[in-house]
């Protein structure tokens, strides 16, 4: 009985995606994967537009740590995506997940200074409504695959539509201090893995 499964699993991951294929798969993927920072992006411009400062912005301290941290915690989690839909492509480890938390770790040890007023906050709120339309496509993407754990695999949808979204937020964002970024940034991409694995619990059963 355990053969047969595996058998099954193998074959299902070997032959997803809309050309048959895992590796059609993991192009589609790929593509899902700029489209959402794209929608993300133009979400951001269309509510609350990039800073004034952008130029200058670019090249501080405090973009460039939430940037490469957002892109670097996105990269890990899209690994886990695919190696969650493509069984055998993989274990699933989260472990992948730990270089794109450096960046804000050390960004808080650099700057430790707290704000906590309603902006702050508000950029929780922020990711968590700019990653709605990644989570869909990722989740939709997720469907072509063979995801044997939909509650894992909706989470590491969340991870990963949080963190694009993230990314995407810090070019409007005016949360400069460290410790309250990890905070801030950190509770609304958890937020949306909960999300993720309330979701993917439903709609990635097969």
């Amino acid at each position: 009985m355990m053969q047969a499964t595996d058998d099954l699993i193998q074959n299902l991951s070997g032959h997803a995606g809309d050309s048959g294929n895992a590796a059609s798969l993991r192009l589609f993927l790929l593509g899902i994967l700029f489209l959402s920072f794209a929608a993300a992006t133009g979400l951001v411009w269309t509510l609350f537009g990039f800073r004034e400062d952008f130029a200058a912005m670019a090249q501080a301290q405090p973009f460039l740590f939430k940037v490469s941290g957002a892109l670097t915690l996105a990269a890990g989690a899209f690994l886990l995506v695919r190696r969650a839909i493509l069984p055998g492509s993989g274990p699933f480890n989260a472990l992948l997940i730990i270089p794109g938390l450096l960046p804000f770790l050390l960004f808080a040890v650099v700057d430790p200074a707290r704000t906590e007023n309603v902006s702050a906050f508000l950029c929780s709120v922020d990711i968590c409504v700019l990653s709605l339309p990644a989570l869909g496509l990722i989740l939709a993407a997720m469907r072509k695959g063979a995801p044997t754990r939909p509650a894992q695999s909706g989470a590491v949808a969340g991870l990963l539509a949080g963190s694009v979204a993230a990314a995407a937020h810090a070019l409007a964002c005016r949360n400069d201090h460290g410790l309250s970024v990890l905070l801030w940034y950190g509770v609304g991409i958890a937020a949306l893995s909960g999300l993720g694995a309330l979701i993917g619990r439903r709609v990635l059963r097969w």
